[in-house]
């Protein structure tokens, strides 16, 4: 998927809650991939403003794609070879990163000379209005460091293995 469909699906999610960003990661992981409509707030709404982590989406399938902890999958290549991988296959993927604010989800939109951008939402009141899209560029050499942070992608069955740009296009 190209970098701007994945923005400009990001630029339609908002972040409901303060305390929310789990929920909101999984949201926006599951309208990239096609998966949900751009409406799609049910993880926000049963978590609210709690800070859940990874507990309620991993191993979790939902509209047919199951989350899974990059982490949890042993492998003997590096975090950035593991992460590269994954976005060559189309897969949507989220990394937790420490911000000013505490740890923050962000989608890995995919790599912007030789940087990640990532991609994320955060409700700056509280009252839902998380509507600014961040934008955070991540130097390719630099996501080795981060290797202890967790990181999630999604995984569909093998007959869904073309992307779901069907549902994508109709956002306009």
């Amino acid at each position: 998927m190209i970098i701007n469909q994945i923005e400009s699906i990001v630029e339609q999610h908002s972040q409901k809650y303060r305390s929310s960003c789990s929920p909101s990661l999984a949201e926006m992981l599951l309208k990239v991939r096609g998966a949900v409509a751009i409406a799609y707030y049910d993880e926000q709404h049963r978590d609210q403003n709690t800070n859940v982590g990874l507990n309620n989406i991993n191993n979790r399938t939902i509209a047919g794609q199951t989350f899974r902890r990059l982490q949890d999958t042993p492998s003997v290549k590096s975090f950035q070879q593991r992460i590269d991988e994954l976005l060559a296959a189309e897969k949507s993927v989220g990394i937790y990163l420490p911000t000013q604010f505490g740890f923050h989800g962000f989608v890995i939109a995919g790599v912007e000379q030789c940087s990640y951008l990532l991609l994320s939402k955060y409700s700056e009141l509280g009252h839902g209005e998380g509507s600014i899209t961040f934008r955070v560029s991540l130097r390719v050499a630099e996501i080795n460091g981060f290797s202890d942070r967790d990181c999630i992608y999604l995984e569909w069955p093998e007959s869904q293995q073309a992307p779901l740009l069907a549902k994508i296009t109709q956002i306009d």
